[in-house]
């Protein structure tokens, strides 16, 4: 997971092969409404896929990727993320393994 100095784009890793899943949970920490955007990659660096949504202030979503973007399932890739303010919560990759992360 990489995230530039400036905050305000990431790119991380998603799988849903071989019975796996990605899911993700995001949030808005500014005091106003802004758009969460995720560009998806396949493992050779083509664009597969795009989903945007507006987030209230505060306001949090979490999904499965494949339920946003049907194109995603059975692929592998990165995921990259843009919105001033927006946040990672947490990442689920498969029933078994939960990553949750907090990034200032």
């Amino acid at each position: 997971i990489s995230l530039p100095s400036g905050g305000s784009a990431m790119t991380m890793p998603f799988d849903n092969t071989g019975g796996q899943f990605s899911g993700y949970g995001f949030a808005n920490t500014a005091a106003a409404p802004v758009t969460l955007s995720l560009t998806f990659y396949n493992a050779s660096g083509v664009v597969v896929g795009q989903y945007s949504e507006p987030l209230p202030a505060f306001g949090h979503d979490s999904f499965l990727i494949a339920s946003k973007v049907p194109a995603l399932a059975n692929t592998q890739g990165t995921m990259s993320l843009t919105g001033s303010g927006v946040v990672p919560l947490g990442f689920r990759f498969n029933a078994n393994y939960t990553f949750m992360t907090w990034l200032p």
